[in-house]
């Protein structure tokens, strides 16, 4: 946007003395009387169009109004006039709130001159704020190819690059950014949030230790760093940090949150939700409902999300938590909003994300199948555009691998160094196969512990390799179990894709129990594909991907199925769940060597938190809805058929 020095001269002596006024008033910060003198300006020399830029420009000193919109538009419709004319109208539209004026002139500007850097600059603006990622990226390729930089270009280059996916490109722009302004902290600060990306969060927290401990926006970005590592008391302490600077910063409160249930202090979260007033941040008021969802409280998890959506109904992600309750008017106000909220252009790429699996959710539960599909086909686009340079061939390769590492040979072996521990029980198999519900059933015995869904077991096969490890590892393995767990017979360890290392839980632990859940391919696929994960699982944001993975799993399945004990392995199908549900317990009970309790019945009546995708499905007596729901989207899986049909 142009300087606000801007000086108003030329045209009659009338005008001259007006504008004399005009920039008198500028220069004295009054804008009543400036507004006033250029609305005269504006109503008597409409085709002065030099005045006219000048006078939007110098407004600008006061912000974006409707008469420096007003001036630049009278400037743009005389003749002659130069591009630079069109970029300051293209940024006045943008500040008002006109996404697509902006684009049409930004796009004018740069047809009349494709070498203004300033053009291909506000362009790039108005299409981050429409969203379209890939059209940004080439405008502001197009400004360094210009000559344009700058450590803002770069951190905007840099943004759009990891939205992308692209997380390399992210990187290096993010460093040039740098590399422009070292003292800029804004840059440092994103910098930092992409190397945690890139090089792990403990790189991010390295920079972010090197400058301004307190600046709220390092602090944001230090709590952000350490709920990744999952080092929930270093997160908490640094909310404490946030908050103590500003006790209304929603971000800090947020990472408290997030930090108490990461702690599993689920009466300390729960309290926290409690204290919260009614004039609470929207944004703090979803997160909260995040928490009554672990526990299952659906209709307190509904009400705070309706006090946020009243208050802010441009929360995508309120939108779609609500979505998941189910509460939603699938015919009336609720789907309008959402279906609006989607087409806004500035609604940004991540929420318009959310906004397809919650409408994908809304148009199939009132069985518009053919429009559900679209959301949802539109969704995982769009997720798996984020994903970068995911192969689905690497994780065919990997679980080679493991077959081949945990041959048959050394599953036969014995080793003096294992763990004789019985107490881990693991439950694995796909993502939305069952697991949730074979640890619900389980977790509701007195002897038993549900974990949920622990990265114990895939952090300590990170360390497999080192020589004579198997005792130590277990012993780490079992050092990271929750110490509400200590005393509790069985500990169900409930991670899906744990199914990879059960080869390393026989070497560790050749007294675990492994439960295998199993689903129907397809109907499984489908589930995975109308879930947005909050991490991992990338395969499942594409039906080919799923299937092929598919396929990869089920000959790792067989491969460990051949060589662990039967009496340590068992297999469980969710159909057979569903159709005898209290057989499939008693047939899980007795597999973990312990007397039947009729509290396992009473599964959805727990009140523990559960965290996972099924939060608030296990809160139900067995339901059969799932089953073969895939038929209801007909030929649209075709394409993960025919992958699955290979193995056949």
């Amino acid at each position: 946007m142009a300087s606000s020095n801007h000086r108003v001269r030329g045209g009659s002596s009338e005008l001259h003395e007006f504008a004399i006024a005009f920039d008198r008033a500028i220069a004295a910060a009054d804008r009543a009387g400036a507004e006033a003198y250029a609305t005269r300006i504006l109503e008597r020399w409409p085709r002065e169009g030099a005045i006219l830029h000048g006078v939007a420009c110098a407004l600008v000193k006061f912000g974006p109004g409707e008469i420096a919109l007003a001036a630049a538009r009278a400037a743009c419709a005389c003749t002659g006039g130069p591009a630079m004319w069109r970029v300051h109208r293209a940024s006045l539209e943008r500040a008002c709130g006109d996404v697509d004026a902006a684009l049409d002139w930004a796009r004018a500007a740069v047809m009349q001159d494709e070498t203004l850097v300033e053009a291909w600059i506000e362009l790039a603006g108005a299409l981050l704020e429409r969203g379209d990622h890939h059209a940004a990226a080439s405008a502001l390729d197009r400004v360094f190819a210009l000559g344009g930089s700058s450590a803002a270009l770069h951190v905007n280059r840099s943004f759009v690059a990891a939205t992308l996916g692209q997380w390399e490109t992210a990187q290096t722009h993010a460093l040039a950014a740098v590399r422009c302004d070292p003292s800029w902290l804004p840059a440092q600060v994103h910098a930092a949030t992409v190397e945690g990306h890139v090089l792990g969060y403990d790189v991010a927290l390295a920079r972010l230790d090197q400058i301004d401990q307190r600046d709220a926006r390092v602090l944001r970005a230090r709590a952000g760093a350490t709920i990744m590592l999952k080092e929930y008391d270093r997160a908490l302490g640094i909310a404490g940090e946030i908050i103590a600077v500003d006790p209304q910063d929603h971000l800090g409160h947020e990472i408290r949150l997030a930090a108490l249930r990461g702690l599993g202090r689920d009466d300390d979260a729960l309290a926290f939700v409690d204290g919260l007033s009614d004039d609470a941040d929207p944004r703090l008021l979803v997160q909260a409902s995040v928490t009554t969802m672990d526990f299952g409280q659906r209709e307190r998890t509904i009400d705070l999300l309706r006090r946020a959506l009243r208050r802010d109904p441009d929360l995508a992600f309120g939108w779609y938590n609500l979505s998941e309750t189910g509460a939603f008017d699938v015919h009336g106000e609720d789907v309008d909003a959402m279906e609006r909220l989607l087409r806004r252009s500035s609604t940004s790429a991540h929420g318009k994300v959310l906004l397809h699996f919650a409408l994908g959710r809304a148009r199939s539960a009132c069985g518009d199948y053919a429009r559900s599909w679209e959301h949802f086909q539109a969704g995982n686009a769009a997720k798996r555009a984020t994903l970068g340079r995911f192969d689905v061939g690497m994780d065919e390769q990997s679980m080679l691998a493991l077959a081949q590492e945990f041959n048959a040979d050394m599953l036969a072996r014995t080793d003096s160094n294992a763990s004789p521990s019985e107490q881990p029980v693991f439950v694995v198999g796909m993502p939305r196969s069952g697991t949730s519900l074979v640890e619900a059933l389980l977790a509701s015995h007195p002897e038993v512990y549900g974990a949920g869904e622990l990265l114990a077991l895939t952090t300590v096969a990170g360390q497999r390799h080192v020589p004579n490890a198997w005792s130590r590892l277990a012993t780490e393995y079992l050092g990271r179990l929750p110490a509400a767990a200590a005393p509790a017979a069985r500990v169900v360890d409930k991670l899906p894709l744990n199914f990879l290392y059960l080869g390393l839980v026989r070497k560790l632990f050749p007294n675990a129990r492994i439960i295998h859940c199993r689903r129907n391919a397809v109907d499984r696929g489908l589930s995975c594909f109308t879930t947005l994960f909050d991490e991992g699982n990338e395969f499942s944001y594409d039906l080919v991907d799923i299937g092929r993975f598919t396929r990869a799993y089920h000959r790792l399945m067989e491969h460990w199925r051949s060589n662990i004990p039967a009496d340590r392995f068992i297999e469980v199908d969710y159909e057979s769940i569903v159709a005898n549900v209290e057989d499939a317990a008693r047939r899980l009970v007795a597999f973990l060597d312990l007397p039947w309790h009729p509290a396992v019945m009473r599964f959805h009546e727990t009140s523990r938190a559960v965290r996972t995708a099924s939060r608030l499905q296990i809160r139900r007596p067995i339901y059969a809805t799932s089953m073969n729901r895939a038929a209801a989207f007909g030929a649209a899986l075709d394409p993960l058929r025919t992958i699955l049909a290979r193995d056949e």
